[in-house]
């Protein structure tokens, strides 16, 4: 992910921006992550010691940065030691996040979308 971020965004937002990186802005985000362990895990004083927005912190400064509009993340925690039928259960919550979101954000979008086809002025 930072090798895409690096080529990416580097060129998208600092050597072309007008034509590419004024692009993107407005456009919603939202992660989808996997954890080994457990919730408590995940806190100070935990066996992890940070919180997963503390963790996120640098993928959400970076959407900051982008003018991307950030989206309360999708965390599934122990996944490598969930049963089938919990993993079931955890995609059809996060496919019900994902349709909210998508149907919150497209409306959003296509604000953001419109702004983007006139031309730059200055």
């Amino acid at each position: 992910m930072k090798a895409w971020q690096d080529a990416v965004l580097t060129r998208m937002f600092y050597l072309a921006y007008e034509t590419e990186g004024r692009l993107l802005e407005g456009t919603p985000v939202m992660i989808a992550a996997t954890a080994g362990n457990v919730p408590d895990a995940y806190r100070p004083g935990g066996r992890n010691m940070f919180t997963m927005e503390a963790l996120l912190a640098p993928l959400r400064a970076t959407a900051h940065r982008c003018g991307l509009d950030w989206a309360q993340p999708f965390i599934l925690y122990r996944a490598d030691k969930l049963s089938d039928e919990t993993l079931e259960e955890a995609g059809q919550r996060y496919a019900a996040q994902l349709g909210t979101w998508i149907a919150r954000t497209s409306h959003a979008e296509a604000r953001t979308a419109s702004r983007h086809l006139a031309p730059v002025q200055g």
